[in-house]
């Protein structure tokens, strides 16, 4: 992972220069965190067609217009009694702790 965060870092060395925007810190370590939040985004993706919790084939087979669609699953929330997809979503609460996982390894 650490490579992947020089590569990118490499990347936006010569960055447009906006003091408003603090790009240049943005630069040296806000990109950590993008990447580490991208890096959890795309296992949480794998992790849900893996359990199969997302059916790649049916999603593709939806793209209408260049645009993709994706279904989640939905389970009774015990406390509401009503049908939520709230455990099957990127949150904090849920990836969280990769996110802060995948940042901190690029910093190191």
């Amino acid at each position: 992972m650490g490579s992947l965060g020089s590569v990118h870092l490499t990347a936006v060395q010569g960055h447009a220069a906006v003091p408003s925007l603090k790009t240049d810190e943005l630069a040296y370590s806000g990109m950590q965190g993008a990447v580490g939040m991208s890096s959890a985004a795309v296992e949480h993706a794998l992790t849900l067609i893996q359990k199969g919790h997302i059916n790649i084939n049916k999603s593709l087979k939806s793209i209408k217009g260049g645009k993709l669609s994706i279904t989640l699953l939905e389970s009774l929330n015990k406390y509401t009694g009503k049908q939520t997809s709230a455990p099957y979503l990127f949150s904090d609460q849920h990836w969280g702790h990769a996110v802060r996982s995948y940042t901190h390894s690029l910093s190191t």
